[in-house]
């Protein structure tokens, strides 16, 4: 019985995928069929379908139709990704299948790489821009040590923006909604003559804010950002090609506001630093924290808690601003030498220039106002040689990179509050200020060699070096160290200092074409996140500063990628599994001696345990069904107590962070939609729509539950209308339909006596209209 069921089973996955009958009928199938994808996620174009690697990938017409209008979206579109913004609006991190950093510092790199046109993008501060125009989004899963290698144990996004054209082509698309929240994004493109072309595009969001203040009645959190792009394409030959682009923007937005979350009890509050005042009851006994806390239950150093339940209000007596300013270009020539070898090389700059303020407090006192400046310039230059033959392709090339990061973290008191004494705040003004110089050169191979027909298998490896010099400067006359016998209205200095790391990253693949609908893989690779410098506060001493190394990861991975029926079902799947070595931890705490430290170490392993599923499916002409499934499971192993961080006595938070889930990790994701169109005498009508599913997950090393989230559920649904010309559309569209109020990041700040934590959006509607010529 058992043995029948299992043919069965085979017979039926033999039909669905590689059975006779369904190759037979695929080219003649007029109804509709599954988008074919081109990517580059190999440094050349590849079917999505035929590309031996983990690939979730958007086309253009996806990117609109789920409305990805900023880099953080694709998380809700890509199983095992999350997103998470450090601060309230900016330096957002990109986790995936648990591997991300968890840093607010401009200085560090992400565990993901993030790449522009082929351009990487050095600092976590440049990773939350608009998206416009693009031709495809990219996000390989893995580390990517070999073709991409710059601080990839996570995976690599690679945003690709649409080509010129030879011929006139372009669109204008308004959206208008709730919040007074609209978007005017256009593009043009064509020949300027029969050897060169040209792309403009241009994206401007603005809107309203939806956070009451309810100690000024002003609504915070508006938009106003503008990002432009032009691409010039140039053929002066046949064998040559040169791609211009140029791109810049500005954001002058409200920054985000946060909500307070005290960690005292108010029977005790006193002249003392918070750090020696009793903790709240509730949370030294690890309970959930609430914030429609009851009066006389969790408050900050002022006596402050905010009852009110409602994640969109507080009493603000900082109501900050976003200033950000970035211009950056490249050139990419393409040089076809031969039939088998072409030369490309990527010359590329950026320049960011970053002002934010925080309120992270959110109280109506003035207790922690933030400053923080950036100035990053990045310089990078790749040369690739690529030689492709029937059986044999390879990818040989040189990577060499500098980047220059300035940073001024100061309080901001004295800027919110003019001619009035603070005696809190003044008790507290520092500034920070660090320069840090990054040079970094690689050399990689990545080579494929096809035998047996429908056999490939992969070799790659890459060696990398990196020279960090560091200076940072911590003048600060702080409460904390004055009560604990620190330096009082004094510096913390560190001296000039420099690191360099190097490392070997390498990959071994293989994959068997089984037949013409299914593709099967394994492989096994291993990248490394180079080490570096904490650039968070240091006020726990020069101790603080000490750098971190290179973090390892070490991944087995095997899957499938198949279609079926008349190419009507796609059905891919993918299991791993990673060791995880040195893991570059992010610890918030208070030593014993009051002082609080945010440090950046190498303080554990970890062993991360997953699969995903993508599913796409068209049952009939009119129905669509899609869903994308991520499974972790992941644990911290070998976990190293700081040595800055000995055990403090009513302090919340374990000092043992052995058998914990990684931070910004939820076991299971879940996206699903469905989408229904009605072809029309004078049209066509579709309505669809999706649903997205996220557990548990914890904001922080040690777990602490009332910095965490339990599992939600979002919904989002559109309506669009396209008249039997196709020059046009009109959608009506709505997300977080359920109005569903959530936490999306907790920061741990004990020692000054309360956490911070940010929130999602909330429910939003309005209508596009899209005009194409």
């Amino acid at each position: 019985m058992q043995n029948s069921k299992r043919t069965l089973w085979l017979a039926g996955l033999i039909a669905l995928f590689g059975g006779p009958s369904a190759l037979a009928q695929g080219d003649g199938n007029s109804g509709p069929v599954l988008e074919e994808i081109v990517v580059t996620a190999q440094k050349r174009e590849q079917s999505l379908a035929d590309v031996g690697i983990t690939v979730n990938a958007f086309s253009s017409a996806a990117i609109v139709e789920n409305r990805i209008l900023t880099s953080q979206d694709i998380a809700a579109h890509v199983p095992n990704l999350t997103v998470v913004n450090q601060l309230s609006t900016s330096l957002p991190t990109y986790h995936i299948r648990g591997v991300g950093l968890n840093d607010f510092v401009s200085n560090n790199t992400s565990t993901v790489g993030i790449y522009a046109d082929g351009v990487f993008q050095t600092s976590p501060a440049m990773h939350g821009f608009q998206l416009f125009d693009l031709e495809r989004v990219e996000a390989l899963k893995g580390p990517q040590g070999t073709l991409y290698g710059r601080n990839t144990t996570g995976g690599a996004v690679n945003f690709i923006a649409r080509k010129p054209t030879y011929e006139p082509e372009g669109y204008i698309s308004v959206d208008y909604g709730r919040f007074q929240e609209g978007r005017i994004a256009a593009a043009y493109g064509n020949a300027i003559s029969d050897t060169a072309a040209f792309r403009g595009a241009v994206d401007y969001r603005f809107g309203d804010g939806y956070i009451t203040n309810r100690h000024t009645g002003s609504d915070l959190h508006a938009i106003d950002r503008l990002s432009a792009r032009l691409l010039l394409d140039w053929n002066p030959s046949g064998n040559v090609n040169f791609l211009f682009n140029l791109h810049g923007g500005r954001d002058r937005s409200d920054a985000g506001m946060t909500q307070n979350q005290g960690l005292l009890d108010p029977a005790g509050l006193g002249p003392l630093p918070p750090v020696l005042l009793p903790q709240c009851p509730p949370l030294v006994a690890s309970e959930t924290f609430d914030f429609g806390s009851t009066p006389g239950r969790c408050v900050d150093p002022l006596g402050y808690f905010d009852a009110d339940n409602d994640l969109f209000a507080g009493d603000y007596d900082f109501e900050p601003d976003q200033i950000d300013d970035f211009i950056g270009g490249s050139i990419t020539v393409n040089w076809n030498i031969s039939d088998n070898y072409a030369l490309t090389s990527v010359t590329a700059f950026e320049s960011y220039e970053r002002f934010a303020q925080e309120d992270l407090d959110s109280s109506p006192f003035p207790v922690i106002h933030v400053n923080f400046s950036d100035e990053i310039d990045q310089f990078t230059q790749e040369v690739r040689l690529d030689y492709v033959s029937e059986n044999i392709n390879w990818v040989a090339g040189l990577y060499f990179g500098t980047d220059e990061i300035s940073s001024l973290n100061d309080d901001a008191c004295l800027d919110d509050n003019p001619g009035r004494t603070v005696p809190f705040c003044t008790l507290n003004e520092y500034q920070q200020a660090l320069t840090q110089e990054t040079t970094g050169a690689a050399a990689f191979l990545h080579t494929e060699l096809r035998f047996a027909q429908t056999w490939n298998l992969t070799l790659a490896g890459r060696y990398s070096y990196e020279e960090k010099d560091f200076n940072l400067r911590l003048d600060a006359m702080n409460f904390l160290l004055a009560v604990t016998g620190g330096a009082f209205g004094g510096p913390v200095i560190n001296p000039v200092d420099n690191a360099d790391f190097n490392s070997f990253s390498w990959k071994i693949g293989l994959d068997n074409q089984w037949n013409d609908n299914i593709l099967l893989y394994g492989l096994i690779s291993e990248g490394f996140k180079t080490g570096g410098f904490p650039g968070a506060f240091s006020f726990g001493g020069p101790e603080q500063l000490l750098p971190f190394d290179d973090e390892s990861l070490l991944a087995y991975e095997a899957g499938i990628k198949s279609t079926g029926l008349n190419n009507r079902l796609r059905l891919n799947a993918a299991a791993f599994y990673y060791d995880y070595q040195d893991v570059q931890l992010f610890q918030s705490f208070t030593s014993s001696g009051g002082a609080s430290i945010q440090r950046l170490t190498n303080g554990a392993d970890a062993e991360i345990l997953g699969v995903e599923v993508e599913f796409e499916f068209w049952p009939s002409d009119a129905l669509q069904l899609r869903a994308d499934i991520g499974w972790l499971n992941d644990e911290l192993t070998n976990f190293i107590v700081d040595p800055l961080q000995p055990p403090t006595p009513g302090i919340p938070g374990p000092p043992d962070a052995n058998g914990n889930k990684l931070a910004n990790s939820p076991d299971v994701t879940f996206a699903g939609s469905a989408k229904y169109v009605w072809p029309l005498a004078t049209g066509e009508l579709s309505a669809r729509i999706k649903g997205f599913y996220q557990s548990e997950v914890f904001f922080e090393t040690f777990n602490q539950p009332f910095l965490s989230e339990d599992g939600y559920w979002l919904l989002d649904a559109n309506v669009t209308w396209v008249p039997a010309s196709g020059s046009y559309e009109v959608t009506l569209w709505g997300t977080n339909l359920t109005a569903e109020e959530r936490v999306t990041f907790g920061f741990p700040f004990a020692a000054s006596g309360l956490n911070f934590v940010t929130a999602n959006q909330p429910r939003r509607y309005g209508v596009t209209f899209r005009y194409d010529f």
